[in-house]
């Protein structure tokens, strides 16, 4: 029969730790019961601990101290007063074992495991992931690049025509539930093929920055710009009646100004043409608010361009 499990220490076993534990890569401290450094190896040390003295000394203090000499933990949430007894309490009366990440001044990123042995001391191991870091960061970066580039048209920096046009029926669902007016426009800039034609396309591209550059100084706050394609763009007015969106869109109109000249054109002047219209039916869908915006522009186009046309009444709509 197996005989009672041998306890003693093997000193070579124990040799071969402490020599891996203070030439590794992990960074290890060992607190006793009342939280005083009896054991921190080197990488713990130059981590977090900076020219801290030779244990024993206060675990917490030994931290407080790194930072107050600028290195350590990365403290930007509260103050060292602060930081304190927040960590001594934790320590003292928190979880047995707690896992965490913190960044140090240095710019490292750590994981860092807390972990209340039976007897009352805190064995404390932390492992550098400043690579996992910085791929969670690039990840994040591509995410919102990814999601800027859906909802943003890049040569013009209004929304781009698939996010503006659900944030328009986002809107027009609001107004459904809360009755404020809801008004649309649709904005075509005129003759703007001869102008690529003439210019050549980089100036028509700089003609687009240009005219969406304006919608963005000179309308309202409430007011939101989609390039729908084209030199075409669609603005919604949300708590805006037709009567108020139309003095806007007019005084836009009146107040265009040229492009500047450049080497490759000469100062531009150019007009566009709008139709508007505002929610009528309360069953109206978003495709019936753009085809009347729509009609209304076409009837702009062929009126003498350089100008809005409200879109008229049918028949269902006066009813």
């Amino acid at each position: 029969m197996a005989g009672p499990p041998n306890h003693d220490i093997d000193l070579s076993v124990f040799a071969s730790l402490l020599a891996g534990l203070e030439g590794g890569h992990a960074a290890v401290c060992l607190c006793d019961a009342d939280d005083q450094v009896r054991y921190v190896n080197p990488a713990f040390r130059t981590a977090f601990f900076g020219n801290a003295p030779e244990p024993p000394f206060d675990f917490t203090e030994g931290l407080a101290n790194a930072i107050a000499a600028g290195v350590g933990i990365k403290l930007e949430s509260m103050s060292v007063a602060e930081f304190v007894p927040r960590v001594r309490a934790r320590r003292r009366t928190g979880p047995v074992r707690y896992d965490f990440t913190l960044d140090l001044v240095d710019g490292t990123w750590w994981w860092v495991n807390d972990h209340r042995l039976p007897n009352g001391w805190m064995l404390v191991v932390a492992t550098e992931i400043s690579p996992l870091k910085q791929e969670e960061f690039r990840l994040r970066e591509a995410h919102s690049a990814a999601v800027k580039e859906n909802q943003i048209d890049a040569l013009t920096g209004t929304r781009s025509r698939k996010y503006g046009l659900a944030q328009a029926q986002l809107d027009l669902d609001r107004h459904r539930a809360d009755r404020h007016s809801f008004t649309v426009a649709i904005l075509d800039i005129d003759h703007f093929k001869q102008i690529n034609d003439t210019y050549g396309h980089i100036a028509g591209d700089e003609v687009l920055k240009h005219f969406a550059q304006t919608l963005a100084n000179r309308l309202s706050a409430l007011d939101n710009a989609t390039r729908l394609g084209g030199e075409e763009f669609l603005v919604t007015m949300s708590s805006t009646s037709e009567e108020i969106g139309a003095a806007r869109i007019q005084r836009l109109i009146r107040s265009m100004t040229p492009l500047e000249k450049t080497a490759i054109h000469p100062e531009l002047r150019y007009a566009f043409s709008a139709g508007i219209t505002s929610v009528r039916p309360a069953d109206e869908t978003l495709g019936d608010l753009l085809r009347r915006a729509d009609a209304a522009l076409y009837e702009a186009k062929h009126g003498g361009r350089g100008k809005l046309c409200v879109a008229r009444l049918s028949a269902t709509d006066a009813a």
